[in-house]
């Protein structure tokens, strides 16, 4: 065992909404950056999202692309979680099972979050006895507005909702959105 996973954080890659080129956006610039991360020995990446939305292609067959087209013909899919709290707690229980370090690669807005998110569960797993590893880099690129305001909200928000006990409420309604197909 040993190894690296490399995470990209799923921001949705559709085009609704987006602005410019898709190589200058977020996400893509995320898939960039986790492949050049990537180009290490022993070192794998993992696309966790279970989000398709009404009459889009899924989430990770968009990232799949997105991958394939740079160069990586074989990144680790799992069909799980809709929300970044999911994404990242499956990343920890399958490097704490498969005894990795992690590497999560967020968009600039969403980074605040996913900070927060990544340093709880190295808490967690610290506590009960299986310490993890884990960084995170920032990919730069253009955001979808409506998700760049939502992430600047939850920057600040989404601590406070932690620790007033709020994630497990969060993260249903969040849940219920998007098995609507809602973005």
């Amino acid at each position: 065992m040993g190894g690296v996973i490399v995470v990209p954080i799923i921001k949705s890659p559709h085009s609704s909404g987006r602005i410019g080129q898709r190589k200058m956006q977020d996400w893509f610039r995320g898939v960039k950056k986790s492949v050049s991360i990537s180009q290490k020995t022993n070192v794998e990446i993992l696309v966790i999202s279970n989000a398709q939305y009404l009459n889009q292609k899924h989430e990770v067959d968009l990232y799949r692309e997105a991958l394939y087209e740079l160069g990586m013909v074989n990144p680790r899919v799992v069909r799980e979680g809709y929300e970044t709290i999911e994404q990242i707690n499956l990343s920890f229980q399958l490097a704490a099972k498969e005894r990795k370090d992690l590497v999560f690669v967020s968009t600039f807005s969403h980074f605040p979050r996913v900070w927060w998110l990544v340093a709880s569960c190295k808490r967690h797993y610290k506590k009960i006895g299986t310490p993890i590893k884990a960084r995170n880099y920032v990919a730069f690129g253009i955001s979808r507005p409506r998700e760049m305001i939502t992430d600047i909200v939850l920057a600040v928000l989404f601590p406070l909702i932690d620790i007033l006990g709020g994630r497990k409420l969060f993260l249903r309604m969040v849940n219920r959105r998007r098995l609507k197909g809602k973005l």
